[in-house]
């Protein structure tokens, strides 16, 4: 006989988050990228492609929210450290992460934060671009 808590079957079985990102230019040279399931080797090329659009588009400040990512690779940190370089002097980009997630770890252990501002959500991303 097995005993201990029961849980949902499906649970066990679950995997990562579908990829996907979505890009939308907001107001006053500002762009907000969402991306959601892992950032690696497969996908990278999608993010690079979504920052180097917001900068050929007029983008100076990015918003970009990793809270939905599960998994991020070191390409898709150079791919983020090149990004923020890319909008120049004057151009800011904020970083969404969950709290003690892999990504924070992973920003942690690459000292991404000294290179871009990470925040919690999204509307202190778009508040830290503001000013």
């Amino acid at each position: 006989m097995i005993s201990g808590d029961a849980r949902p079957v499906g649970a066990a079985l679950e995997g990562p988050a579908p990829f996907r990102i979505l890009s939308q230019f907001l107001q006053e040279r500002t762009s907000l990228i969402v991306v959601t399931g892992a950032l690696d080797l497969l996908t990278v090329g999608h993010l690079r492609a979504a920052l180097a659009d917001a900068v050929a588009g007029g983008a100076t400040y990015v918003a970009l929210d990793l809270s939905g990512v599960d998994f991020i690779d070191s390409l898709s940190l150079a791919a983020i450290v090149g990004a923020s370089r890319d909008l120049g002097p004057d151009g800011r980009m904020a970083v969404v992460i969950e709290p003690d997630s892999y990504v924070t770890l992973i920003f942690e252990i690459g000292g991404i934060g000294r290179v871009v501002e990470v925040v919690e959500g999204r509307e202190e991303a778009l508040a830290h671009l503001r000013g």
